[in-house]
């Protein structure tokens, strides 16, 4: 009797302590319209529906902690950070060496923006130079930018900004800036939400896919796996651009 009541203790408490150690995924993010942002409370878009999506075929509990971009990133790294996953990003060679990458999700694009007044339309082929260029950085989109400027012919002045709204609205209101350099989506919706009527895109650098990005540190190969195979699925049955559709967004090829 004793030994089956020791079985059955010891049977309860690895139930017990394992549900406990299955601790939710917690994706982090920014305010990043109209990719995540937050309204009454609460974090919402494309991004927050695709990760509900993959999450319950996946069959894994996960949470939505959205903040300052730099102390987000800097949870994910740090082991004791609370943050596993992070959303909607670029794929560069830095950030492989410590997340894995989800299948390409959405089709976006690095552009410029300037006044309409300006009659400016930008192309590859021309080089810019004698112009102040507005970006948010540090950021995948400053590098971007810093690799354009490196191209030959190119003599520009970059500007650094606390965030993509910021350069919007110097640029709108009739700076010295000649240009914003942003992602194409996230410069419209600004445009949009700021009522910035005197700009307009002007022209594609080029085209990008977004991301989500998971820790190899804090997620074990097979949670991993099991994710990756919900987003292959939701990908190939079209729910993941069903989602995307009603934001009016471009799903990655496949």
């Amino acid at each position: 009797m004793t030994t089956i009541r020791t079985i059955i203790v010891l049977t309860l408490f690895f139930v017990l302590t394992s549900s406990l150690l299955a601790k939710p995924i917690v994706f982090g993010t920014q305010e990043f319209p109209p990719f995540s942002q937050t309204k009454s409370g609460k974090v919402v878009g494309p991004g927050v529906d695709v990760i509900a999506a993959v999450m319950k075929r996946a069959g894994l509990d996960y949470k939505i902690k959205s903040g300052v971009w730099k102390w987000i990133q800097k949870s994910a790294k740090d082991k004791n950070g609370d943050v596993s996953a992070l959303f909607f990003i670029g794929k560069n060679a830095a950030r492989e060496k410590w997340l894995n990458f989800s299948p390409p999700i959405l089709e976006t694009t690095y552009g410029f923006f300037a006044k309409k007044s300006s009659r400016i339309k930008y192309s590859n082929d021309v080089p810019l130079v004698n112009s102040s260029i507005g970006v948010y950085g540090p950021s995948n989109t400053s590098k971007n930018l810093a690799k354009i400027r490196k191209k030959p012919g190119n003599d520009f002045k970059t500007e650094l900004y606390k965030d993509s709204v910021t350069v919007f609205r110097v640029l709108g209101r009739g700076s010295n800036l000649k240009f914003a350099f942003s992602n194409g989506d996230v410069g419209r919706a600004i445009i949009k939400d700021e009522g910035l009527d005197n700009l307009q895109y002007v022209g594609t650098f080029k085209k990008l896919n977004y991301y989500f990005g998971f820790s190899k540190m804090k997620i074990d190969a097979a949670t991993t796996k099991k994710i990756m195979d919900a987003y292959k699925s939701l990908i190939a049955d079209g729910s993941i651009a069903r989602i995307l559709a009603g934001y009016n967004m471009t799903p990655a090829a496949k």
